[in-house]
């Protein structure tokens, strides 16, 4: 009888122990000095887990995180991935994220303006994105944004939630805004707004750009647009291209001096602005405008005025060129 009673207080004793030091190794700070990410590969047990958390120096001893993960009956829910872990993470902590599978995210932004090209060209270059393209989406449709995605995620699933994310975003903004005559469809506030986003890098200038064009439209005259007969030229690959007068002759679907209406696609992805303005265009009787020389336009609905501000810009241009060959 006094030795079941002793075997029994030696178990319970022994248990506490257990308890108190698996309590103390869960929340007392983990021995890891800097940040580090540890990749969990699908397939992999407990044991080689804990070994490879062990071996990283996130967690002191392989043996408290088997012992942790069994007491908790979560040896099977390990999920694989990408885990981020802070300095000096608690056991706890560390067992908690790899069960709920809170994998490190990543982040790739868009910018407004990119060529459908462009972005694929960089999600190409993301190593921690998996897979080629099933399919190449149409010039303009992707949303310029800011993305998360986790390690292995493919190119093809972060393209078509850019894709996505731009028939949202246009459905949402056609329900509040009637659309400007003489568009007909969202395809052409789409066409519209990616030439607003390569005119100008000033958003307050942009719904003016647009209206410029609106009234073009209306009346029949060409949108003269260089970023179109550039997109043309380049194929959609960049914009770095400096048009020559006899290019501007060439009669090719995108060259908007020599075809009226808008050309045949968007020319870039735009953003959010761009496409408000097209939506939000004010009325006004301007047609022309022309580079300011500080990063702005000077808008006019005169064409005689429109051609003094062409001889005030090249006049600028010639100067800014001159002073360029002195500094060199």
């Amino acid at each position: 009888m006094k030795i079941g009673v002793a075997f029994v207080l030696a178990t319970l004793f022994l248990s506490l122990t257990v308890s108190g030091y698996l309590y103390y190794e869960m929340t007392q700070p983990g021995p890891l000095g800097e940040a580090r990410d540890v990749v969990i590969s699908p397939g992999q047990g407990a044991f080689a887990i804990a070994h490879k958390l062990d071996h990283e120096g996130v967690i002191r001893t392989w043996i408290s995180f088997v012992a942790l993960l069994t007491l908790k009956g979560k040896r099977a829910s390990l999920q694989s991935g990408v885990y981020e872990f802070s300095p000096h993470e608690s056991l706890s902590s560390v067992m908690n994220k790899i069960v709920t599978g809170a994998v490190k995210y990543y982040t790739v932004t868009i910018p407004e303006g990119l060529t459908v090209a462009q972005i694929i060209a960089k999600l190409s270059a993301i190593s921690n994105l998996s897979g080629d393209y099933a399919d190449i989406p149409e010039e303009g449709t992707l949303f310029p944004s800011t993305y998360y995605f986790k390690k292995g995620d493919t190119r093809q699933g972060l393209i078509k939630r850019m894709r996505v994310e731009m028939e949202e975003v246009l459905e949402k903004m056609e329900g509040t805004k009637a659309l400007p005559d003489p568009l007909l469809n969202l395809r052409d506030v789409l066409i519209l707004a990616s030439v607003v986003e390569k005119e100008t890098a000033l958003d307050a200038e942009r719904p003016r750009i647009a209206s410029v064009y609106l009234n073009r439209l209306r009346r029949g005259i060409p949108l003269q647009s260089d970023p179109t007969v550039i997109y043309g030229l380049r194929l959609g690959k960049d914009f770095n291209h400096d048009l020559k007068r006899r290019e501007l002759k060439d009669d090719h679907l995108y060259n908007t001096y020599r075809r009226r209406g808008l050309p045949p696609s968007p020319i870039c992805c735009p953003g959010k602005i761009s496409i408000q303005s097209v939506l939000e265009a004010k009325p006004s009787d301007e047609l022309y405008f022309v580079a300011d020389g500080a990063g702005g336009h000077v808008f006019s609905s005169d064409f005689s005025e429109h051609l003094e501000n062409i001889k005030k810009w090249r006049k600028f241009k010639k100067a800014a060129v001159a002073l360029d060959l002195q500094e060199k």
